[in-house]
């Protein structure tokens, strides 16, 4: 029984770090997430290939159109004559075409090609800003991860401090303002991390909006690893 029971802890504790792997996601990842996933990227794939559209559609020359029409036809077979006044039959046929001046149609292909050019530039500068955006809230939520655990840390030590402070006026020790001074900066870091919670639920919200999310911003708990590079930074 022991065997099965040593057999079976290397997959539990496999099955809990695959899943904090699992809900884990690295700066490079949110990035690729937020990319694929902008609404406003995906209009400026569209932009660029009607852009395209439109380069071949300048290089084309115009067809020339060629027209018939036919009057005073007997369908029905009635004759000719003075009494309907119809007849002989007509019959017709024109050509159209349409002269370009020289150089209208390199200076529509120019045209077409500058306008490639500029959609392919706003959809570049679109990925630039959004990749900012997107490093910017990721710093902003480990910031905040920091500020509360820094926050909670100071606030334990005050909170400490009060009990000693607590005992020493029961004591005689100590002056009750002193107690007061402890009590009330022990109030103001409880404010900080009420502060840095709130700071962190909108981080969040905004990176969740830029990643492309629907998820409410509490269904997702973050961690913050120590590292000096972005890349081994990750949160869940």
């Amino acid at each position: 029984m022991n065997s099965k029971r040593l057999f079976l802890l290397p997959l539990l504790a496999g099955s809990i770090a695959l899943a904090q792997t699992a809900n884990s996601i690295t700066l490079d990842v949110a990035v690729r997430e937020a990319v694929a996933n902008n609404l406003d990227l995906m209009a400026g794939r569209f932009g660029i290939t009607v852009a395209k559209a439109r380069e071949i559609t300048a290089r084309l020359r115009p067809n020339p159109v060629v027209s018939l029409s036919a009057d005073h036809l007997d369908l029905l077979g009635t004759g000719f004559n003075a009494a309907n006044n119809a007849g002989p039959n007509e019959f017709a046929w024109r050509t159209d075409f349409i002269l370009e001046r020289g150089g209208k149609r390199t200076a529509r292909m120019t045209l077409a090609a500058a306008e490639v050019s500029a959609a392919e530039l706003r959809f570049q500068d679109s990925i630039r800003r959004l990749i900012y955006d997107v490093q910017g809230a990721f710093v902003d939520v480990q910031a905040a991860k920091e500020t509360i655990r820094l926050a909670q840390d100071n606030l334990r030590t005050l909170n400490a401090i009060v009990e000693i402070n607590t005992e020493r006026v029961r004591t005689g020790d100590l002056a009750g303002v002193e107690l007061e001074r402890s009590r009330l900066a022990a109030m103001q870091y409880q404010t900080a991390v009420r502060q840095g919670e709130l700071q962190l639920k909108q981080a969040t919200s905004r990176l969740q909006f830029l990643l492309g999310r629907t998820a409410l911003a509490e269904e997702l708990a973050f961690r913050s690893d120590r590292a000096p590079s972005f890349r081994r930074s990750t949160f869940h």
